[in-house]
């Protein structure tokens, strides 16, 4: 049984939603829904959803932060601007217990952010410190799911590499207000 069988059985308006958001990209929303379910940075990615105003990107945000528990202790929703600006990684250490780290993200990047951000994906130890209280170390669990209009400038080079991290969907039907709904 393939498994868009399996998701017409199980979930067939999500599977229908998703289909209409995303077109044959309906799957990899899918597994990223599993993917930020699951306490490990196995993976390395980061996830950005592309599309302009009304194409349901900010709805299926809604739909995964309602999975995952809007506001609980398991995800925590914070911009990418001051996780990746902040010297100190004060921001950062907000990440520390959470499944994701789900946002809209507007900003263009330099290399040095493009650095923090691999930093985060990589598995790698962070040491963060919280305000009147001592550093501590951790591993990155959070998945990075942002949302946007278009794919961000890299302002000061090229770095390929980091890019690779991302899987970019894009959003690319728009949907109008019904009023009768």
């Amino acid at each position: 049984e393939d498994i868009e069988q399996l998701a017409s059985k199980l979930c067939p308006k999500s599977l229908e939603l998703f289909k209409q958001w995303s077109g044959k990209k309906w799957v990899t929303l899918m597994q990223m829904i599993g993917y930020t379910m699951y306490p490990r940075m196995k993976f390395h990615k980061a996830f950005r959803i592309i599309g302009f105003s009304m194409s349901g990107k900010d709805t299926f945000m809604k739909v995964l932060a309602k999975i995952l528990g809007n506001w609980s202790e398991n995800d925590y929703i914070r911009n990418l601007y001051p996780c990746t600006y902040n010297t100190y990684w004060r921001d950062v250490v907000e990440l520390y217990h959470s499944l994701a780290n789900l946002a809209s993200d507007y900003t263009d990047y330099n290399t040095k952010r493009l650095q923090k951000l691999d930093k985060l994906l990589s598995g790698d130890y962070i040491t963060g410190r919280r305000k009147f209280s001592g550093e501590f170390t951790f591993r990155n669990v959070s998945k990075l799911v942002y949302d946007s209009q278009l794919v961000p400038l890299l302002k000061d080079g090229d770095n390929r590499e980091l890019w690779k991290r991302w899987i970019m969907i894009e959003f690319p039907n728009r949907f109008e207000l019904d009023d009768t709904f």
